[in-house]
């Protein structure tokens, strides 16, 4: 799948491209967005003579939450702004187009807080992420039914998905564990093969003073055997960088400079024997209000 960010004129206004897909029969090019806050949009372009074979769209009664956008199994997911109900629809050969709600609470029943959708996935099933919980539902067959496949308690971050070989997929989650000071985590790579889903898991022990783990960038490689490994980039709450491989950490690297937004060249003072010290006082103080306006 392709993701796209480009607005597309409607008779009916505008609308709003977030996902490129290729079609079941693999003769078809898929295009699905919003067309304005309260409605969904597919658009279906034959690839051999670039047709417009099917323009579909369906509205709801409530506003949409454009900012996150999922398709899986030709199943386009979505919430409200207020993140208490799920939107489904099904992108199917014919041209036709209806979108299911379903309510949060009737999937996970003790949901607290606001849902918010999350751009990781696997085959088959999409993660939401509340205030104390991450959940995993699976999609059912019909594209409407979801259920629970796994629950976990927060802080914990989720990676980015990536496909394996053999039509796999697999998610990392790293879920802290114990207190903030014993500085362990619990890993967890979550494959999923059709109907099939296994959790390989695993604590990994920290240095002290590191915090909690922000972002994960999971990446996959060949080993030297020709297997396929996989290795996750931790981003830590000091902002060092963390290299996992093998249940190992391979090295760390001390990057908070890198979260420097912005730099300004100041002059020093010139030197010379006749120096004013009041001028370097006026100096300091410039340059010291330039710091804590980016404190």
């Amino acid at each position: 799948n392709y993701s796209a960010y480009y607005c597309l004129c409607r008779q009916d206004g505008m609308f709003s491209l977030r996902k490129v897909l290729t079609g079941q029969d693999k003769n078809s090019l898929y295009g699905v967005g919003f067309t304005g806050n309260n409605g969904f949009s597919v658009w279906k372009i034959y690839l051999f003579t670039g047709r417009l074979v099917m323009q579909e769209a369906a509205t709801v009664k409530a506003n949409i939450c454009t900012d996150e956008l999922v398709v899986i199994k030709h199943t386009v997911i979505a919430l409200d702004c207020a993140g208490k109900n799920i939107f489904t629809g099904h992108i199917g050969p014919t041209k036709s187009f209806s979108i299911h709600k379903t309510p949060v609470r009737d999937v996970v029943p003790d949901a607290f807080g606001k849902a918010r959708l999350l751009k990781a996935t696997l085959e088959g099933v999409f993660l939401l992420r509340f205030v104390d919980q991450i959940v995993f539902i699976r999609i059912g067959s019909s594209g409407h039914n979801l259920e629970i496949l796994e629950m976990f308690e927060r802080p914990a971050i989720v990676s980015n998905s990536i496909e394996l070989p053999f039509n796999k997929s697999v998610v990392a989650l790293f879920q802290h564990v114990g207190s903030v000071k014993d500085n362990k985590i619990a890993v967890r790579m979550i494959f999923k093969d059709g109907e099939m889903d296994e959790t390989l898991s695993h604590v990994l022990e920290l240095e002290n003073g590191r915090g909690m783990v922000q972002q994960v960038h999971l990446s996959g490689y060949i080993r030297t055997d020709k297997s396929f490994g996989l290795r996750a980039l931790l981003v830590m709450e000091d902002c060092s960088l963390m290299l996992m491989q093998k249940h190992d950490i391979l090295w760390i690297r001390e990057d908070s400079l890198a979260t420097i937004q912005d730099v300004v060249a100041v002059d020093l003072p010139k030197e010379h024997h006749n120096r004013n010290p009041e001028s370097l006082k006026v100096w300091f103080k410039v340059v010291k209000s330039f710091f804590f306006c980016f404190l």
